[in-house]
Order: structure tokens, then sequence, then C-alpha cells
């Protein structure tokens, strides 16, 4: 999913904060979320489950 470390190493410091208080983040592309709302619904049903 990503292209540049840096923007990596950004979104791992943003998740960290939620990670203290036991949220799960979940993360998608644009595309992802504009053109398969399919994969979206059962990537968090799955994750849901477990």
């Amino acid at each position: 999913m990503y292209f540049d470390p840096a923007v990596q190493e950004h979104d791992d410091g943003r998740t960290g904060e939620p990670d203290r208080f036991g949220i799960k983040v979940i993360r998608f592309t644009n595309d992802q979320v504009l053109e398969n709302h399919e994969f979206i619904i059962n990537k968090i049903k799955s994750i849901k489950r477990n």
C-alpha cells in the first residue's frame, strides 16, 4: 500500500495512539474505498470475527 517509506512511518506513528486504547486501525487505499466496496466490507467483517 505504501510507496514512500516516509508515508509508512507517518501512518505507523498515527496508528500508535489508537493502539494504546485498544482501537484497531484498518487502512485502505482511496481506490479501494471508491471502487471495491465489497472488499472493504469483507475485510471489516473478517477482522470483527477475530
